[in-house]
């Protein structure tokens, strides 16, 4: 619409300024000049020069017209043309020449003469000026008039103007449908409109006095929107309107799409604001909120805080936050920030102590505190500490004392019971020697039993001690493991046999041949429940099991456990079984135990790593069960593995589990052992039998070829199978290997085991080094009996007094002994070059001291008291 409005606005300026331009063309002749004479010098120069009427005689004019302004009026659609109304309405068409006829009628140059003369004699001055532009009724609709005085200071010269033709070609109509244009002259009068038939709405008469736009009506919605144009100089206003409900209906689309749009746009306002006020806003406030609950909060926990919190500035020491607490401690306090301030970062936990005497505890944390750099610092109280630590320290110092005192006061008593116990059993030992009645053999044995239980409550009294004081320490080594089970059953194989009891071993042929561990504790363990189980079994058998449970490169899992057939233990007394001093009611009757012997072994047992339980039932029997993991002894030399090179071989027992276990360990060897049954197997003669003799009543087996017999205690033999058979130790696997080996290679070498034969003289020549003199004598007889030639002195001194003390094949020294003693007399003596053994002799009982007796050079530590058996093992290992 605006664009159409311009395009009418330009059309109506262009004709006002092309009147304008040919008015300038006109000019005034004066009546003696010849115009034909002008005339014909101008057309010949393509300027055609038209005489204009004038109502002056005394002058005239004439327009002097180029082809280009006469082509302009062509082009524009317009005729131009001369009026006098001062002389009879005079109207001249200049170009194009027509007749006057064919211009105005005589009505409409009536009409034109009064309208103009309105302006000549209008009273402002100024209207004569300007451009006048008619519409002439009778004329088509399309036509109008523009006019001009030719000369406003002379009248008489009338109007040139200009009759616009096709007007509807110049003003164009806006692109909206329904849209209509009027034009209005400066009456506010319809001179042109694009629908004639319509009466022009009568606000537009009245509301367009200058250029407008906007929207118009009567009622409160508006019924038009119109554009109006101010067109030319006198006055006339082109405007454009059209309907509301044409513009809504041509729209209606738009409209639509653009409501959509306003919808969709409020929709996503809406959902956007309410996303905001849920992620954003609300999220955020409770964030707020929060953070203003944490810094009430910490504030409040800082004030209430039951140590002394503080913040400081890095940079100047000073402090930005403080409870209450730091201001009560630190007032008055000199310097404590730079003691704080000393190395921050590399001694961050430290004590100090203030002013008034108070310990505090000092932890310090680098940290940002409103956008500076502090050390957020923490003061604990720790003076009652501080008391207890100092209380505990002095307890613990006392304790130790206490601890050391009892130690010291044990071993003392350990000392002073062993020496006289050893004098007693020594004594009743060479007495039991000697040739007694049958009532003095019974007193004896009595006075024997006693004497071992007694001195099996001093060590077990003197382990449990150690225990308690955690002085009991490791000493790994390596071992074998089968090797230790079986000689813990070859030592009470004598103790069987004098009840009558079968023992015997079980070992698992996987486990590893050599192990690291302390095998002076596992021996003890052992050694403890073979004396029980023996102890508690009147008849059938005791049997030690060993077995791997589980193994790795380094490490292996095993258990060994000790069965008996004895009366077993009642589940109420199984579960304090391991308690100290606790005694199963039946067993307190004998009155030959202390209740220490398995709370010692338990307490082993979780030294060592390792586990305890027991399983008992009653009147069948109990089983012990020891269980350790122990490295495995990678860079111990592998025994002499024996190699049966596939010996056929039966193996006959009437137990199936020794015989399956036999099996098993000949089977690893090479050897092709199989349980011997009566019923399936026979005698070819070449196969080799291993038959295990025990007390169990069995049928004898005819067999003619090879035959070893393996002897339990407590079995016996016929004439003919001890001279047929060759006799083999049952307590070892590897024994009874070489014996299969001898018998394959057809030696004849036998070894039996079921009467040791009387030990030869050793013929040693022996110092003895010992004060007491009751023990001097009980050495004397055990020496003496053992084949040995004795020599005695007091003390150290004594000995190293004597002129032969390099001549003696053994030493044996008590260890503590006045004057000089046992360890001082072993160093002297390593020093004077003395190679030969020399042996301690010790009632106490405890590692530390044979560990200082091996130090100073002494090859073996013999605690009291000691039997003849003893004696002569150690000596015996030493001779050879």
């Amino acid at each position: 619409m605006n664009a159409a409005a311009y395009s009418a606005q330009i059309y109506f300026d262009q004709r006002e300024e092309l009147l304008r331009s040919l008015k300038n063309s006109a000019i005034r002749i004066p009546a003696s000049s010849p115009s034909l004479h002008l005339y014909a010098e101008m057309k010949g120069d393509g300027v055609m020069a038209a005489p204009l009427p004038s109502g002056d005689p005394a002058s005239s004019w004439a327009l002097l017209l180029t082809k280009r302004d006469l082509h302009a009026i062509s082009s524009a659609y317009t005729r131009l043309i001369h009026f006098l109304p001062r002389q009879g309405m005079k109207t001249t068409s200049i170009w194009p020449a027509e007749s006057p006829d064919a211009i105005v009628n005589p009505q409409q140059a009536k009409l034109i003469e009064q309208e103009l003369m309105k302006v000549e004699l209008a009273a402002d001055k100024s209207q004569v000026q300007k451009m006048v532009w008619l519409d002439v009724s009778g004329k088509m609709r399309d036509s109008l008039y523009i006019f001009s005085l030719l000369d406003p200071r002379q009248p008489a010269a009338g109007w040139l103007g200009l009759e616009l033709h096709s007007i509807d070609s110049g003003i164009e109509f806006p692109s909206i449908h329904g849209s209509s244009y009027v034009l209005l002259d400066q009456n506010q009068d319809a001179v042109l409109q694009s629908v004639p038939q319509l009466e022009m709405p009568e606000q537009f008469r009245k509301s367009f006095q200058q250029d407008a736009f906007g929207l118009y009506g009567n009622n409160f919605w508006p019924d038009y929107m119109a554009l109006n144009k101010r067109v030319g100089e006198a006055g006339w206003n082109l405007v454009y309107y059209i309907p509301i409900g044409h513009l809504l209906y041509d729209g209606r689309v738009a409209i639509q799409l653009a409501l959509l749009l306003c919808a969709l746009l409020i929709a996503a306002v809406f959902l956007g604001m309410r996303y905001i006020r849920d992620y954003l806003i609300v999220p955020a406030t409770k964030q707020y909120d929060a953070l203003l609950d944490m810094a009430s909060f910490s504030q409040t926990m800082i004030e209430t805080a039951p140590v002394a919190l503080c913040v400081l500035r890095r940079e100047n020491g000073s402090v930005a936050l403080a409870n209450e607490l730091t201001r009560s401690w630190l007032d008055g306090e000199e310097d404590w920030q730079a003691k704080v301030l000393t190395n921050p970062y590399g001694d961050k936990d430290r004590e100090m102590i203030l002013r008034d005497g108070r310990d505090v505890y000092l932890t310090i944390a680098p940290t940002r505190y409103r956008g500076e750099e502090v050390l957020l610092c923490a003061f604990i109280d720790i003076t009652a500490h501080k008391r207890i630590e100092t209380s505990l320290l002095q307890a613990k110092i006392s304790a130790d004392e206490a601890n050391t005192a009892k130690t010291i006061f044990l071993t003392t008593m350990s000392h002073e019971l062993r020496t006289p116990l050893y004098g007693m059993l020594g004594a009743l030992e060479l007495f039991s020697m000697t040739t007694v009645t049958n009532q003095q053999r019974m007193y004896l044995n009595a006075m024997q039993q006693s004497s071992s239980i007694l001195l099996n409550v001093v060590s077990d009294t003197l382990d449990i001690s150690r225990i308690e004081a955690g002085q009991v320490k490791l000493e790994a080594s390596a071992f074998s493991p089968v090797a230790l089970v079986e000689e813990v059953v070859a030592v009470y194989a004598a103790r069987a046999e004098r009840k009558s009891l079968d023992i015997y071993s079980l070992p698992d042929p996987r486990i590893p041949d050599a192990l690291i561990g302390d095998v002076i504790r596992v021996k003890q363990i052992l050694n403890n429940l073979m004396t029980n189980a023996i102890k508690f079994t009147q008849t059938g058998r005791v049997v030690v099991r060993s077995e791997l449970l589980a193994t790795t490169d380094d490490m292996v899992t095993l258990a060994i456990r000790v069965e008996d057939t004895g009366r077993g233990i009642a589940s109420e007394d199984l579960v304090h079984i391991f308690e100290p001093f606790y005694q199963v009611e039946q067993d307190a009757l004998l009155k030959n135990g202390t209740g220490l012997g398995l709370s010692i072994c338990w307490r082993f047992a979780q030294i060592l790593g390792g586990t305890m339980d027991a399983t008992s039932q009653p009147g069948v029997g109990s089983i012990f069960s020891l269980t350790l993991s122990l490295p495995i002894n990678k860079s111990a030399v592998s025994q002499d593995v024996p190699v049966l090179d596939d010996v056929k071989l039966y193996v006959h027992s009437g137990f199936r589990d020794l015989s399956e276990n036999i099996c098993g360990w000949l089977a690893a060897w090479g050897g092709a052992a199989i349980r011997y049954d009566k019923a399936l197997h026979q005698d070819d003669g070449k196969a080799i039998l291993l038959d295990i003799a025990s007390s169990r009543k069995q049928g004898g087996i005819a067999w003619s070829g090879p035959r070893i017999v393996a002897k339990l205690p407590g079995s016996s033999l016929d004439d003919d199978a001890k001279n047929k058979s060759q006799l083999v130790h049952i307590y070892s696997v590897r024994a009874i290997a070489k014996a299969i080996d001898r018998v394959q290679r057809l030696h004849d070498v036998i070894e039996t085991t079921e009467v040791e034969p009387q030990a030869a003289p050793m013929e040693l020549r022996i110092l003895t080094v010992e004060d007491n003199p009751i023990n001097r004598m009980i050495l004397k007889e055990q020496l003496s009996h053992l084949g040995c030639e004795v020599e005695f002195a007091g003390n150290g001194r004594e000995a190293l007094d004597r002129a032969d003390l390099m001549e003696f094949d053994i030493i044996l020294t008590d260890v503590n002994m006045p004057v000089v003693d046992g360890y001082e007399l072993t160093e002297r003596l390593r020093k004077m070059e003395y190679r030969k053994p020399i042996f301690g002799i010790t009632a106490n009982a405890i590692p530390e001291d044979e560990q200082r007796c091996l130090a100073v050079g002494m090859n073996r530590v013999l605690t009291k008291p000691l039997s003849i058996a003893v004696l002569q093992a150690e000596l015996q290992s030493i001779q050879g």
